[in-house]
């Protein structure tokens, strides 16, 4: 179900991209070459992007956490910390919270 949400996201910003355009294609088949590579190079950003994503959260997620703890810090104050960060995300500008995210 998560894959088909990510799917559908890459199209939809590939349409958008190529609407907001003002230069025109010469034929069709231009138009197909172009829909083809834009979403094969939007695939690939989103699969390394994801790849990038995992890897940080497997370095530095567990281990932040684990640090908090472990230097007297309770579980409270971890919860508080990252309902903080939260907040925060959520009151920047869409782009740069789509990026924080």
């Amino acid at each position: 179900m998560g894959e088909e949400l990510y799917a559908e996201d890459v199209v939809q910003d590939v349409f958008i991209n190529l609407l907001q355009q003002t230069n025109y294609f010469v034929s069709e088949g231009a138009v197909l070459k172009y829909i083809y590579k834009a979403l094969y190079n939007r695939c690939i950003d989103l699969i390394r992007h994801k790849q990038i994503e995992q890897h940080y959260e497997e370095v530095s997620g567990n281990d932040f956490i684990s640090a908090l703890n472990r230097d007297g810090h309770n579980t409270l104050l971890t919860k508080e910390f990252f309902v903080i960060v939260e907040n925060r995300i959520k009151g920047l500008p869409p782009k740069c919270k789509q990026i924080f995210v």
